[in-house]
């Protein structure tokens, strides 16, 4: 989930998020000889009245496995929560974009 939110000092109107979204992935990275995994993002969770995200990595013998869970719930929110709706969307964001790095024996 990707969002570019204004940064507002004073949010005046109320958050009208229109509609649910859920998406479920997973994903199987199968490594080539001699290459292994030195760095995997840590299991993250984050639980929000605006939705949830999951995401957990494992390595395996010769391969990498991602699942990402992400949830957002549609709804009206007061105005004195979009810090907090900011917040809960930068983290998610920020939850995606860790990265995999990757070694090579040789």
């Amino acid at each position: 989930m990707e969002f570019n939110l204004p940064a507002l000092t004073e949010r005046v109107s109320d958050i009208d998020v229109k509609y649910s979204y859920f998406d479920a992935d997973t994903v199987k990275i199968f490594l080539p000889e001699k290459y292994y995994p030195e760095f995997l993002p840590e299991e993250k969770r984050i639980e929000s009245e605006f939705g949830e995200y999951y995401s957990k990595t494992i390595a395996g013998e010769r391969n990498i496995t991602h699942i990402r869970i992400v949830k957002r719930n549609a709804g009206t929110y007061p105005a004195e929560k979009y810090a907090e709706y900011a917040n809960f969307i930068r983290e998610v964001s920020k939850a995606d974009n860790v990265k995999i790095t990757l070694k090579s024996e040789t």
